[in-house]
């Protein structure tokens, strides 16, 4: 899911400051990063996300409750606080995939990384299609986060070939979607800005 740019409410830059010593400014950048996971949501079809996220500053799990219509972070909470609101709403997988999420982008130390091996199954979005092609599973060993898909030359060389052998135009492709087996669908980003 990808978020709107992120403002921090007055009232979460107070709860911040008290729970954490991570600045306002710091929070904002590394959510509009997405680093972090959506957990859950308040309520069945509500717009308040439930994001848990590492704070370096504090070497702990925080929880940022945001409206993902308008990208206002209502107020931050702390992992202990968040179980007591919503018991087993943070699982092991949410602990390890926001960690190693987090050491990739630089806000984790790097043991996070250690022997992960990232699977994921990822689909194509075609101009004139309604619904994504499946393109297949993709592993690495060397990309360890869906959010570090869009800088792995390997990964857009793997794209082209299968759009190609699906007989598929890559002249069509709107959008690569990716998503773990027990995650949510992200899209993807080029980002390698040098030639394939």
């Amino acid at each position: 899911m990808t978020f709107p740019k992120t403002i921090l409410s007055t009232h979460a830059a107070a709860r911040l400051a008290a729970r954490s010593s991570l600045s306002g400014e710091t929070l904002v950048k590394m959510l509009d990063r997405q680093i972090g996971r959506k957990i859950g949501c308040t309520a069945r079809r509500s717009h308040l996300a439930h994001r848990l996220f590492w704070s370096p500053a504090d070497e702990a799990f925080l929880v940022a409750i945001q409206d993902v219509v308008t990208g206002t972070v209502l107020t931050v909470l702390t992992e202990p606080m968040y179980e007591r609101w919503y018991p087993g709403g943070i699982t092991e997988p949410h602990r390890r995939r926001v960690l190693a999420g987090a050491a990739a982008e630089g806000c984790a130390p790097m043991r996070f990384l250690e022997n992960r091996k990232l699977h994921c199954f990822v689909s194509a979005k075609l101009a004139g299609s309604q619904h994504p092609t499946l393109l297949g599973r993709w592993s690495s060993n060397e990309v360890h986060s869906i959010e570090q898909l869009g800088t792995s030359k390997p990964f857009w060389k793997w794209i082209a070939k299968r759009i190609r052998t699906s007989a598929l135009s890559l002249d069509a492709l709107e959008a690569v979607l990716a998503m773990q087996p027990d995650g949510e669908l992200a899209q993807i980003h080029y980002a390698c800005w040098t030639a394939l």
